[in-house]
């Protein structure tokens, strides 16, 4: 998998065992290299995702990680979460599953006899629909952002079909003995990774290529 930016002379190469780090020094061309990726790579922006060299669309594609304190996950992949947990409550706690669904109707029964007008309800009840009322979601709201950030990444492999992580300014976040373990663990689940930066201060970890376009617009590669 590559990426192609305008202002590099060759695409950067992204695979699961070493991540990629672009530290952009030029502020000009950093925010525009920003709005560019929030706005997911529209046509012309001069970000072109590729594979096989076949061009990627960036939705569906590529995930943009900008702000490690407030990571969530959208409706679809709640979805299917709560499909795994279904089937998992029908396979592993039957018993419990079936015990419940009719406890939860005996009650709206009941309900229905004492309250002054009939009202309708589902006959059965859709675990999904249990699922959702108790708000049950992975839960990455832990002091631990380095493992916040893993389970993450976790998460979105296995309920979605990422190929790269961006991540915005992650050496800045982590410290370099964290940012080693969380490349190995990466690299051990088989993602690839490029990383964001504005400035060029930080050790290379042995996980990674450094890119680097300084403020002249000067390209520097360090392997």
């Amino acid at each position: 998998m590559m990426v192609s930016f305008d202002f590099l002379s060759d695409p950067i190469e992204l695979s699961p065992g070493k991540a990629s780090s672009l530290y952009i020094e030029n502020q000009k061309l950093y925010r525009n290299t920003i709005i560019n990726l929030y706005a997911e790579c529209p046509k012309n922006c001069g970000v072109v995702f590729s594979e096989k060299y076949e061009p990627l669309n960036f939705k569906g594609n590529i995930c943009f990680v900008s702000d490690f304190c407030r990571l969530d996950f959208s409706s679809s992949i709640i979805k299917k979460l709560y499909e795994d947990f279904t089937m998992y409550a029908c396979d592993f706690m039957l018993e419990q599953t079936t015990a419940l669904k009719a406890e939860v109707l005996k009650f709206l029964e009941k309900l229905n006899e004492g309250f002054d007008f009939d009202f309708s309800f589902k006959e059965e009840l859709e675990l999904a629909d249990l699922f959702k009322i108790q708000c049950l979601k992975p839960k990455l709201g832990n002091e631990d952002i380095p493992e916040n950030i893993l389970d993450f990444v976790k998460f979105m492999k296995k309920y979605t079909s990422f190929k790269c992580f961006i991540f915005l300014n992650l050496h800045s976040f982590l410290t370099p003995d964290e940012l080693e373990i969380f490349l190995n663990e990466v690299a051990y689940l088989n993602v690839c990774v490029l990383m964001l930066e504005n400035k060029k201060c930080f050790n290379n970890s042995s996980k990674e290529v450094v890119y680097i376009i300084d403020e002249d617009l000067c390209e520097i590669v360090e392997k």
